[in-house]
């Protein structure tokens, strides 16, 4: 079953290296919310509470979000009926990066900076080269 077309986005007037940082003010809240959660968490945890945590993070990143929204999504490298493709990336989106056209977006503007010649390089830090 052939996958449709996904819009993908122009970053032809985009700079890898120049730019600025902007707050966004929804990732802010959901970070905040997620630390909140996990600085609660020793008052409320129990056996169940943490088989709970593993499952949904199986799930979540490796169903949803390595399987659904990454392999299937975004590189195509196969295809699923709607049956198994929907709640695939629905589950993806749990991971809390967006939704299917956020990760697309995103994913795009990371390859697209990684193939210009005056990318950043990910081996440094603060300008030193990491010590590995």
């Amino acid at each position: 079953m052939p996958m449709a077309c996904v819009q993908r986005i122009d970053g032809s007037n985009a700079s890898s290296v120049h730019g600025r940082p902007v707050l966004d003010p929804t990732k802010t809240i959901w970070f905040l919310g997620v630390t909140s959660t996990a600085l609660a968490a020793p008052f409320f945890v129990s056996g169940a509470s943490i088989a709970l945590f593993f499952v949904t993070i199986y799930l979540s990143l490796l169903f949803g979000h390595s399987v659904g929204m990454h392999r299937m999504l975004i590189h195509k490298t196969f295809s699923a009926p709607r049956i198994v493709a929907y709640p695939l990336v629905w589950i993806g989106t749990m991971v809390g990066m967006g939704g299917p056209s956020k990760i697309i977006a995103t994913h795009d503007l990371r390859d697209r900076a990684q193939r210009q010649e005056s990318c950043h390089d990910f081996s440094r830090i603060d300008g030193e080269l990491d010590e590995i």
